[in-house]
């Protein structure tokens, strides 16, 4: 058997497209080097993650036993080819040896292509000594001096939005500059340590991945370990989602690593104990997903076993885990990897989703225990982080007087959406509170409020649950109002009998319900939609998005423009948060109602605006350059 042949034979087990060179041309031709089927197996083959692997089986191949300036020429454009492929899977660094290999090449082929497309990744990840034309040395002069003005401001008030023209500016230059990242963690992370805000949040997340995704091993081992604790710290209690992944990439690169080590013990034993956040939140499975209540209290309310074993066992878990839950934000905000400034915090915020989910589960499985006594604490405290300050007044208000049904009505859709069973535990204490002051005697007209909670039930079929407690409450709201209406229409029937008969009875129903018919078209008519704002730029989402996102989102612009963030402003800076203030809250009332928000739709696609076809552009989320964003930092130590 010659050697040729067994290779071959070899070749066609570890690589079918060179396995199938086996049919060409006869005995004299070597079947390998046969350069018409080499060409056909290139021009075959895509730009994907299979031909990739193809690539990465013949260039060898070709290089170990085939000789020429045609073969030199088919090794650059596999070579090139390769270094596409890489690129359309976002391996910018691969690509580069691929683009890398052909340079060095003898042969002339697909270098000045190879070439391009080196200088581009050069300029992206800001390797400025490997470029030498005019272009690039200008591009890097600009670079370097925005970096030293956003060095120069970071930190200081009211920068923001200065820092987002020049962010978007540098990442426009070289968008996977190591030291324009290291900025824009410090950056993100100070806007974080103001007000916690889930789209900033997830670009902090999607910046430090970048990083470590695009540099890997060029991080020191102790930065890069940093790095996927400062994901998971934010994965875990800042987005309230799952931060395993980060762990796991943590611990692979060293298992004794601490912080990461202790946040996964903490992750483990909260995802055994408590339902997923997923499942309290979400309103489709709110009225059918039960688990063992009872393990989650005493989960959170005893302390046989600590969570974390360095804060003792002195506290119940759910007081150690709101501990440990601060100390890890503090330390990310202040331990920054790679940073080249120290950062200080006496302040920060801590309301996170996390500690809101925290307070749902107790809530609920209190609730779902019949102690709605104990529950009453862990509900409250999630229902402020719940509502706007404003909110939480008008309740109150509503809650001694009962005067406006509509108050509650707005209040329970708005938590509903975005925590069912905080709506449902509202629901609870004010058909107890309404109960109350129909036995006191108190001269209350409680027909409107009870139908506004009988309406709330219907709306999401509270009545069928598969849990008790939200079941039997459903049923107690409907028989008591249907209770009060079968009353109402007792005394009506009975006054009217009286006074004009049953003829003139029933006239007078069908006259009041047309006139109601008449007043809510008109209403419908006469409502003004206004097509000059775009509403969903405002809230920062898309024009897609769900109650809940319009909610959350609106929540926290509240509190970036609250009263309380504006002592350090000017009177001219402070009249213009009023009015974005102004636009916020006219914005969400609009978005927030189902029938305000079709009309808008509608209004807004019929709009004709000077762009031409439409008014208005669509939206793809937050954007973390818009110039209409503002945020207010504390002043870096």
């Amino acid at each position: 058997m010659s050697v040729w042949f067994s290779l071959l034979i070899l070749t066609s087990f570890i690589f079918p497209s060179v396995g199938r060179l086996r049919s060409v041309h006869g005995s004299e031709v070597d079947p390998v080097c046969d350069i018409d089927r080499v060409t056909q197996i290139i021009d075959a083959l895509n730009f994907d993650r299979e031909s990739i692997q193809e690539y990465q089986k013949l260039i060898p191949t070709i290089q170990a036993h085939c000789e020429g300036d045609q073969w030199a020429r088919a090794i650059n454009q596999m070579n090139y080819n390769l270094g596409i492929a890489y690129l359309s899977l976002g391996q910018e660094q691969q690509a580069l040896k691929s683009f890398c290999a052909v340079e060095s090449s003898n042969e002339p082929s697909f270098k000045e292509l190879s070439s391009l497309r080196s200088n581009e990744l050069y300029k992206k990840y800001g390797d400025w000594d490997k470029l030498t034309d005019e272009a690039s040395k200008k591009d890097m002069k600009m670079l370097n001096a925005l970096c030293e003005s956003i060095s120069a401001t970071l930190g200081n008030l009211d920068s923001t939005e200065y820092l987002q023209a020049k962010f978007q500016e540098a990442l426009s230059i070289s968008p996977f500059s190591m030291k324009v990242r290291i900025l824009y963690n410090d950056f993100l992370l100070d806007q974080l340590a103001d007000v916690i805000d889930l789209n900033i949040a997830h670009k902090a997340v999607e910046n430090v991945q970048t990083m470590l995704d695009k540099f890997g091993n060029k991080i020191e081992l102790n930065n890069r370990l940093g790095l996927f604790h400062e994901l998971a710290v934010i994965q875990l209690f800042i987005l309230n989602t799952q931060p395993q992944a980060s762990l796991r990439k943590c611990l692979n690169l060293d298992l004794d690593y601490q912080p990461c080590k202790e946040l996964m013990k903490v992750w483990n034993q909260l995802s055994k104990s408590l339902p997923q956040p997923s499942r309290i939140v979400d309103t489709e499975e709110y009225t059918t997903f039960d688990t063992e209540w009872d393990k989650v209290s005493k989960f959170l309310l005893e302390n046989k076993r600590s969570v974390i074993k360095t804060y003792g066992t002195a506290e119940e878990n759910f007081k150690v885990i709101s501990k440990y839950h601060n100390d890890q934000i503090k330390q990310v905000l202040e331990v920054r990897p790679l940073s080249s400034r120290e950062w200080r915090y006496d302040t920060f915020d801590t309301q996170t989703d996390f500690m809101v989910y925290l307070n749902v589960a107790l809530c609920e499985s209190l609730d779902m225990q019949s102690d709605s006594k104990k529950a009453s604490k862990y509900c409250y405290n999630a229902m402020k982080l719940s509502l706007t300050s404003d909110e939480i007044e008008n309740l109150k208000q509503y809650l001694k007087k009962f005067e406006n049904p509509q108050v509650i009505k707005e209040l329970l859709t708005a938590l509903y959406d975005t925590y069912p069973h905080i709506a449902v535990n509202l629901l609870h204490s004010v058909t107890q509170k309404l109960s109350l002051a129909e036995k006191k005697n108190l001269g209350i007209d409680t027909a409107d409020h009870w139908a506004v909670l009988f309406k709330f039930t219907q709306d999401h079929h509270l009545a069928h649950a598969q849990l008790k407690f939200v079941k039997n409450l459903a049923n107690v709201v409907t028989k008591t109002y249907h209770g009060i209406q079968q009353q109402q229409q007792q005394k009506k029937q009975q006054y009217f009998e009286q006074m004009f008969g049953n003829q003139h009875f029933r006239g007078q129903q069908q006259q009041q319900q047309q006139q109601q018919q008449q007043q809510q078209q008109q209403q419908f008519a006469e409502s003004n939609v206004n097509t000059d704002k775009d509403y969903y730029k405002i809230l920062g989402v898309d024009n897609a998005a769900v109650a809940k996102d319009i909610r959350r989102s609106y929540l926290q612009l509240t509190k970036k423009f609250h009263p309380d963030k504006q002592k350090n402003l000017n009177e001219v800076q402070r009249q213009q948060n009023e009015e974005k203030m102004a636009e916020i809250n006219e914005a969400y009332e609009t978005l927030s109602n189902d029938d305000t928000r079709k009309r808008y739709d509608s209004a807004r696609a019929n709009f004709k605006g000077p762009r031409g076809s439409q008014g208005y552009e669509s939206h793809g989320g937050f954007n973390p350059f818009d110039k209409g964003a503002k945020f207010h930092k504390r002043k870096q130590g």
